[in-house]
């Protein structure tokens, strides 16, 4: 089975916030993670919490209807922490927003011994190729596992699609803005021009305000942060175009003691919004079914 550290396996996983999560944020969740129905649920916010941004809470609608977005991401790690300073994840995709999680993601881990490896996400179907999952699995060969499964691989997996590599959970901690955003200026990214802003955010509140059928895996993601000895509360920088489109969002994290301490900073870029998804799913025959393994 694969190799592992406790902070890989921590980065491996959503946020830092950890479980397996730092996997540099990239990939999302709202599928890979069975969730509760919510059918009972107002999709309205709590009486008490009123949103505190408006122009940002129409971007994160404007944005998240738009159904898919190509993704590249840094994840960089200062302050001082157990991680060295500058330490980086790097990595580039596309995924669909929605609760069936559809995506495809590379990813760059080789600061941390892991290297460089492939995911796609097909609903509830995970495909993984260049993690070391041993001598039976070559490098070059798609690992296929189904994320339903209650095997502690599968679940190692399932991190990888969850927690702060969810691009429309990112999307939704814009609603934990409790006020107005500071306008920094304006810049462009890709040629689009957009508007550079900066604010507060607090992951309770965006929790209050998020729609009912992402709350429960919202709930989670926050509860994860919490486990991580962290605060839900970042500090967030978001650019946003003539469009209402978010073309970038950047989170700093200050890391508790179970994840070594310092800072974790996480930086994605949205383009090409709209576009239809390129899986590329692997064929039958070249892929390993992961509860053949050790079989």
């Amino acid at each position: 089975m694969m190799r592992s550290r406790s902070l890989v396996v921590a980065l491996l996983g959503g946020a830092l916030l950890l479980p397996a999560a730092a996997l540099p944020a990239v990939a999302q969740s709202p599928s890979a993670a069975p969730t509760t129905p919510a059918a009972a649920e107002s999709a309205a916010p709590q009486a008490s919490v009123a949103i505190g941004d408006p122009d940002l809470a129409r971007a994160v609608d404007a944005t998240i209807a738009t159904g898919t977005v190509r993704t590249s991401f840094a994840l960089m790690f200062g302050g001082g922490g157990t991680v060295p300073d500058g330490t980086s994840v790097t990595g580039d995709g596309q995924t669909n927003f929605g609760l069936e999680r559809r995506q495809r993601l590379s990813m760059d881990m080789t600061a941390f011994g892991v290297g460089a490896f492939e995911l796609i996400i097909d609903g509830q179907t995970i495909y993984v190729k260049g993690l070391p999952f041993g001598p039976d699995v070559p490098a070059d060969t798609w690992l296929k596992a189904d994320l339903t499964s209650d095997d502690p691989s599968v679940a190692m997996l399932r991190s990888l699609a969850s927690g702060n590599n969810d691009a429309s959970l990112l999307l939704y901690y814009l609603l934990g803005a409790p006020g107005p955003a500071e306008l920094v200026g304006e810049e462009e990214i890709d040629g689009v021009a957009t508007r550079h802003l900066t604010t507060a955010l607090d992951l309770d509140r965006a929790l209050a305000l998020a729609p009912a059928e992402i709350r429960d895996t919202l709930a989670q993601n926050v509860a994860e942060i919490e486990q991580g000895g962290m605060e839900p509360l970042l500090d967030g920088e978001v650019w946003v175009d003539a469009s209402d489109l978010v073309r970038r969002i950047s989170l700093a994290y200050q890391l508790g003691a179970a994840t070594g301490g310092g800072t974790m900073t996480v930086t994605f870029d949205f383009r090409q919004h709209g576009e239809p998804l390129d899986l590329g799913i692997p064929a039958p025959e070249d892929t390993v079914d992961l509860a053949t393994l050790g079989a």
